[in-house]
């Protein structure tokens, strides 16, 4: 058998796991035990017993868990180094001196209240002063023609919630 053959069993297994079956599963990790028995095989050749075969994984399994490490010191210790420093923007843009990511258009809504012209799952539209408005609620999903309030913009996001949830009726 050829590499190819090797290599396509867990990356079969892993394609499953990623786009087939959902969650984290015993597809996953048998994958991921496939590739690295494949990484140490590759090592040894084609004459080896099941000591060179069991030293070669471990091998290849310290390497990757090395590898991994030392990725996660890089990541902690690159912003403190000035050419990780150089890498960051460091300055902010506050939106008290006029840098807001919501258009001016869109913070109008803030807290004024609405009905729902679709039900919200949690996204869809609102009739907010008339005009129709696309808006998201906090996460529930909330019925058509239910009143709603605008409690925050985000971006373009404009976020609402049951004008009617807990007694609060402004943000």
């Amino acid at each position: 058998m050829s590499g190819i053959e090797f290599a396509l069993g867990p990356l079969t297994l892993l394609a499953a796991e990623i786009f087939v079956i959902p969650g984290f599963g015993i597809t996953g990790v048998l994958g991921l035990v496939l590739i690295l028995a494949g990484l140490g095989l590759s090592i040894v050749g084609a004459g080896a017993t099941w000591d060179t075969v069991g030293w070669a994984v471990g091998r290849v399994a310290i390497s990757s868990l090395l590898a991994i490490a030392a990725a996660l010191a890089v990541l902690r210790v690159l912003p403190r180094l000035p050419v990780g420093r150089r890498l960051v923007l460091a300055t902010e843009l506050p939106a008290a001196s006029g840098y807001a990511s919501a258009p001016e258009e869109d913070r109008r809504w803030l807290g004024k209240r609405g009905t729902t012209a679709s039900p919200l799952r949690p996204a869809g539209i609102a009739t907010i002063d008339g005009e129709r408005v696309d808006v998201v609620s906090e996460g529930e999903f909330i019925d058509l023609g239910r009143t709603i309030v605008v409690i925050r913009v985000d971006g373009n996001r404009i976020v609402v919630r049951l004008a009617e949830a807990e007694g609060r009726d402004a943000p």
